[in-house]
């Protein structure tokens, strides 16, 4: 059977409702679902990311990454899918954190349809953070319903991944960075930009490109995560014992650089999410 959009959508709608239904009790108001070929990502959450042209209500987005249809079962899949629905649910009848961090209630949310957060995707990780993942509970709820699930659906079909080579075109902004007091600012590729800050004496400082251009190296750019460090410092606020530890950025893998056709992905998803600006 080939595949087209009516077939591929209706699924995946058909299969948000089944769990809204099973897990949630039909009390999630349903949401804009798309398909984005997301850096690194199975999946996300977007909320009250679509409004009508007139203004008023919203509608919140989950986003599934076709490109891993193929290499992950049905059920790991759609556990993606209800990890976003959790994370709908907490937005409305929750008390969600910071943009991007799964908290203690969030794991008691995912724990409760038979998903266990961990930030390994195993057993033992830690169950709260940033940038988490989950694992389907033996057992458990999800589990018992996505095997009732596949006794009538049969999922296929997934995006063959673009490599990078592929992909055409620079970034259409890049960051600035005032090498003085460190103040970003963002601009087309190959503007030039000064900073008037308390260091800049009697004129201006240039602000210097996070684009590299040496040769060996054209087609990166800073890892805008890390600032090209390669690691993040990490504050556990939510832990019994605060403390800060490093680990490495998951963006870059350690590199400190990314490609340009990653960055301009990075920048695209500050957009969408509001976040330019504010961190990741």
């Amino acid at each position: 059977m080939s595949i087209n959009s009516e077939l591929l959508y209706n699924e995946i709608n058909e299969t948000y409702q089944y769990f809204n239904h099973h897990l949630f009790q039909d009390v999630l108001p349903g949401c804009a679902i798309t398909l984005t070929r997301h850096n690194k990502a199975y999946g996300y959450f977007a909320p009250d990311a679509w409004q009508g042209r007139g203004g008023g209500e919203t509608a919140s987005e989950i986003a599934l990454n076709p490109d891993h249809f193929i290499s992950r079962d049905p059920a790991q899949i759609y556990s993606t899918l209800v990890h976003e629905m959790c994370h709908q649910y907490q937005h409305i009848f929750g008390k969600p954190s910071r943009t991007g961090y799964h908290n203690k209630e969030f794991a008691a949310i995912m724990a409760s349809v038979g998903l266990v957060v961990t930030d390994t995707g195993l057993p033992g990780g830690k169950q709260t953070g940033q940038r988490m993942s989950h694992y389907i509970a033996e057992g458990g709820l999800f589990e018992t319903l996505i095997a009732k699930w596949q006794e009538t659906h049969i999922s296929d079909w997934g995006s063959i991944p673009i490599t990078a080579n592929e992909r055409s075109g620079t970034p259409s902004k890049v960051k600035f960075t005032c090498p003085e007091c460190e103040q970003n600012a963002w601009a087309k590729p190959g503007a030039r930009l000064y900073c008037g800050c308390e260091h800049a004496d009697m004129e201006l400082i240039e602000m210097l490109s996070a684009v590299l251009l040496d040769s060996d190296m054209e087609n990166l750019a800073e890892c805008p995560h890390c600032e090209g460090l390669g690691y993040e410092w990490i504050n556990d606020a939510m832990a019994a014992d605060a403390h800060t530890s490093v680990k490495r950025c998951e963006l870059c893998d350690g590199d400190g650089y990314i490609t340009l056709e990653e960055y301009q992905r990075w920048l695209d998803d500050q957009d969408r999410w509001g976040l330019r600006g504010s961190g990741w």
